[in-house]
């Protein structure tokens, strides 16, 4: 809890459960009191999903109601309201070392402190311990962001269609692990909702490169290609620096209006970047400078789900 001065440490701390188990919390108010609840995991398998209500007062203890089971061992779960009925359900991920753990969502009832929360499942794959529910395509139902960890990897949006009753499955990556990540935000603040992962096995080949193109002739504009071919001045125009996963091959150019277009400047990455470098390409007119940097996450931006 926040104490009246947090600045000074020693906050108190109280015990909400004695029976949860680790890989998770989810954070809502199920039973529209006005206070945030929590659900997770509980027994010694694993398996068993329930929600600790919130008493509102600073107590521990918190009464445990029971939700259901998943088929193997439970790994992440979400909460958010996808049916649209002003309840939030429970989104759940699952977790083993073969091609056989799934995604359930379970649908809050109208009496949510009864055991009696549907549970449906929305795919079966590989281990999936990454989940996020967000509106992804800002229809007003939310969707579900779910990476495998091991097997083909991929990352999806499974897109909510009729308040739940059916899901559009939209692969947005494979071949890159996700143990906890699929956490969805606009990181480059264009409106769009962008997708964060992380690794646990390969973590070591998952990063951001961070694309600096810049010219030293005011008024200029600069073009660029991720294919490797030569720019023209109809390719994308660049404005802000390039977040690049994966292997990719630049090539960038500068125009200016009365001046002659300059040099064409390329670089090359692979999936694991190397350490930072500068390139720089001169004619007349006008100069590129590149540089990038490794970090340790992977970012991918997700466009055009419509």
């Amino acid at each position: 809890m926040i104490p009246d001065h947090p600045e000074r440490g020693n906050w108190p701390r109280v015990e909400i459960t004695s029976e949860g188990y680790d890989e998770g919390l989810g954070i809502g108010d199920i039973n529209g009191d006005g206070l945030l609840d929590i659900s997770g995991r509980y027994g010694k398998d694993g398996k068993s999903l329930a929600w600790w209500q919130n008493p509102g007062n600073g107590s521990g203890n918190w009464t445990k109601h029971p939700v259901g089971t998943t088929r193997v061992e439970m790994d992440r779960n979400v909460m958010a309201d996808l049916n649209g009925d002003g309840r939030p359900d429970i989104v759940v991920t699952e977790e083993s070392d073969w091609n056989g753990d799934s995604v359930y969502w379970f649908e809050n009832p109208s009496g949510p402190v009864s055991s009696n929360w549907v549970r449906h499942k929305l795919t079966t794959q590989f281990s999936t311990n990454s989940p996020d529910v967000r509106d992804m395509n800002n229809d007003g139902s939310p969707d579900v962001i779910a990476a495998e960890h091991r097997g083909a990897k991929r990352l999806e949006i499974w897109e909510n269609v009729g308040h739940g009753a059916s899901w559009i499955e939209h692969v947005v990556s494979t071949g890159r692990e996700n143990h906890l990540g699929a956490l969805v935000a606009d990181l480059d603040g264009d409106g769009d909702l962008d997708i964060v992962e992380i690794a646990w096995d390969g973590y070591k080949f998952l990063h951001l490169r961070l694309v600096h193109l810049a010219t030293e002739t005011p008024g200029a504009t600069i073009r660029y290609t991720l294919d490797g071919s030569e720019p023209p001045t109809s390719s994308a125009l660049y404005a802000e620096p390039l977040m690049v996963a994966g292997s990719a091959s630049i090539k960038a150019r500068a125009f200016k209006n009365g001046m002659s277009d300059s040099d064409v400047v390329g670089a090359t990455f692979g999936r694991t970047p190397t350490a930072e470098f500068s390139l720089t390409s001169w004619t007349e007119h006008v100069s590129l400078r590149w540089t990038h940097k490794p970090a340790t996450i992977l970012y991918v931006p997700i466009h055009n789900i419509k």
